[in-house]
């Protein structure tokens, strides 16, 4: 069996077994079992052993600050408000829900581009089976509120998306669904009407199942987003899409044409 998901990593005052959603962990000020020191740093790679291509980036950084209305008041979006009930209690600052960044397909390179997208399901999720047939939770799939390609002309497309998440019938475009996921470009989960452009991503989403969350802009969604492109099988790049903006002051109005 393969663990599909994420890691997160907290100071903290002692050992423990309880998990952020445990009573105790979070309590605000850094009371808990995690505290509010902004003292880890760190970095990740990919390794591909059959072709020597190599790429990383440092770690995604959250910055803990009890002193901030933002990150202090209950009902504001906080980085782990789904596992705290959205009161604060955890201080951490949110991560942004817009993104931008070029990509490349085919071309003398024969590049492709691949997206490794981290989205917040915004519900208190415990582990399930991502075996075909076995169903999935509620809030899946995500959709998004909006995203728009550029060509290196900056022509525009828009598809059709909606705001709301599980996707409703009808609708197909919905390339990052899952709270982790790595995506290529120009593949029937993201098809790209441009072979070399940029795309701007609103990854906000209202999920129905998690209610009226966070109570301070229950529409958006926080999330990441790190690009990789390889060319010729042998040359790659990775980086962090460009952060637009942060979930405790999202943006709503990117994603549709004027």
């Amino acid at each position: 069996n393969i663990a599909r998901g994420y890691i997160t990593v907290d100071t903290v005052s002692n050992c423990t077994l309880r998990y952020p959603g445990d009573p105790g962990y979070f309590v605000a000020g850094g009371n808990g079992d995690a505290t509010n020191q902004n003292v880890l740093w760190g970095d990740y790679f990919y390794l591909n052993p059959a072709t020597g291509a190599a790429e990383g980036n440092p770690l995604v950084h959250i910055v803990a600050d009890a002193s901030d209305p933002e990150t202090s008041t209950a009902g504001k979006y906080t980085f782990y408000g789904r596992y705290v009930n959205w009161t604060a209690a955890d201080n951490r600052r949110p991560l942004g829900t817009n993104f931008a960044s070029r990509y490349l397909v085919g071309g003398s390179l024969s590049a492709v581009t691949s997206f490794i997208v981290w989205r917040d399901p915004k519900v208190d999720q415990d582990p399930f089976s991502c075996q075909s047939g076995s169903g999935g939770p509620s809030w899946y799939l995500l959709s998004q509120e909006g995203t728009l390609f550029f060509d290196e002309q900056e022509h525009v497309s828009a598809p059709v998306q909606v705001p709301t998440s599980p996707r409703p019938p009808g609708v197909n475009f919905v390339p990052f669904p899952k709270a982790t996921q790595r995506v290529q470009a120009n593949t029937a989960d993201l098809p790209v009407p441009y072979n070399f452009g940029w795309i701007d991503l609103d990854l906000n989403t209202a999920v129905t199942p998690a209610g009226s969350v966070p109570p301070s802009d229950p529409a958006a969604a926080q999330a990441w987003v790190f690009v990789k492109m390889v060319g010729s099988g042998l040359f790659s790049v990775g980086y962090d899409a460009i952060q637009l903006d942060n979930a405790a002051h999202a943006i709503h109005t990117v994603g549709t044409l004027p």
